[in-house]
């Protein structure tokens, strides 16, 4: 899963092989859901490869990749929704700055943060989640930070409703709620989208933990 600490020689062989890997990858990613589920969360190891290896990416495997995980997220069952996510969450973390990279990241995170407003599942968001911290601060699109506050409140409402919520609802909570603050403090707190999310929901979303009411009455 990673080219960090292989020996040089077969680092080496792996880099050799990865285009030809990538092409077969990206053809499995258009099968059924058994076999895409794995074809996708290889594509994110594929990334992860190329970054901790060094290797020269083919010209247009970024495109098609993200191109397998917008239908995959839109198509597929749960178990390939959440193993797309992993393969976003490595692509975000790898991404740089051209044009196409900054065009190709917003696509994305549409997807994952409609994602977070469509699923009820609870690995699906957790996925989803931790796939959107990948992503550096400097590197969100423009309004892209109001957008993922939307989703993040979205899924929070969607847990406020259980009656009696389960050990993993109340991870998911945790998970959305150290987000939604740090989406708060780095720069959320001075971004008009962000606030406009976030005033009309600031007096139930401050019930749901201490943390998140203390970040949430500075908005007020």
């Amino acid at each position: 899963q990673s080219g960090k600490g292989l020996p040089a020689a077969l680092a080496k062989c792996v880099a050799k092989h990865l285009p030809s890997i990538s092409a077969l990858t990206i053809r499995l990613a258009g099968c059924n859901d058994k076999i895409r589920c794995n074809a996708v969360r290889c594509i994110g190891y594929i990334f992860d490869l190329f970054s901790a290896l060094g290797a020269d990416m083919e010209e247009d495997f970024e495109s098609k990749a993200v191109d397998c995980m917008l239908g995959s997220l839109w198509k597929g069952n749960t178990k390939v929704q959440w193993n797309c996510c992993y393969a976003a969450g490595s692509f975000f973390r790898l991404s740089g700055g051209t044009a196409e990279e900054g065009e190709l990241r917003g696509k994305l995170l549409d997807a994952v943060t409609s994602l977070m407003r469509s699923s009820t599942n609870y690995k699906v968001l957790s996925h989803a989640i931790t796939a959107l911290r990948q992503l550096e601060w400097k590197a969100y699109p423009a309004g892209a930070m109001a957008q993922v506050c939307e989703s993040l409140v979205h899924v929070l409402l969607l847990l406020d409703r259980q009656k009696a919520p389960q050990l993993k609802e109340e991870e998911l909570k945790e998970i959305a709620v150290d987000f939604l603050v740090s989406c708060v403090e780095e720069g959320g707190a001075d971004d008009p989208g962000v606030v406009a999310v976030l005033e009309g929901e600031i007096d139930w979303l401050c019930t749901i933990s201490e943390k998140l009411s203390s970040c949430l009455r500075r908005l007020a």
